[in-house]
């Protein structure tokens, strides 16, 4: 007879979530222009990715190993603090990594814009004169 392979003190354990304390782009020490906010844009590979930062620029930006480290899961359309490059404004790095309800603090707290979603990024709300096909005409 074949013997049980899942331990029976692996059911006791429960799964406690941890909620953590929201990071702002002001608790950087001396780096107060070179951080941003920024959206996920495209997902490149490699740890790159393309972000378009809330000061209107889009940027190459790489993602750091403490990140990677601590598994923090970058995805499309994902809230993150960017640190820019002193040699190139078109590079940065992610520093760190917003999860859904800490976004919707962010906005609470006015730190980035109301407009922006956490699935659409500066999409305009199409209105019925820019549809190109009529229902009516079927």
């Amino acid at each position: 007879m074949p013997k049980k392979t899942k331990s029976i003190a692996n059911k006791d354990k429960k799964i406690i979530h941890q909620s953590r304390q929201l990071f702002l782009k002001s608790e950087i020490k001396d780096a107060e222009d070179k951080v941003v906010y920024g959206q996920v844009n495209e997902i490149l590979g490699s740890c790159n990715f393309k972000v378009l930062c809330y000061d209107s620029v889009e940027r190459l930006c790489h993602i750091r190993n403490t990140i990677k480290k601590q598994k923090e899961k970058v995805e499309k359309d994902t809230i993150v603090i960017v640190g820019l490059r002193d040699f190139d404004d078109k590079k940065g790095d992610i520093i760190y990594v917003y999860k859904k309800e800490e976004a919707t603090q962010l906005r609470d707290r006015k730190e980035i814009p109301n407009f922006i979603s956490n699935n659409d990024f500066g999409e305009d709300e199409v209105t019925d004169d820019e549809i190109a096909f009529d229902f009516d005409l079927i």
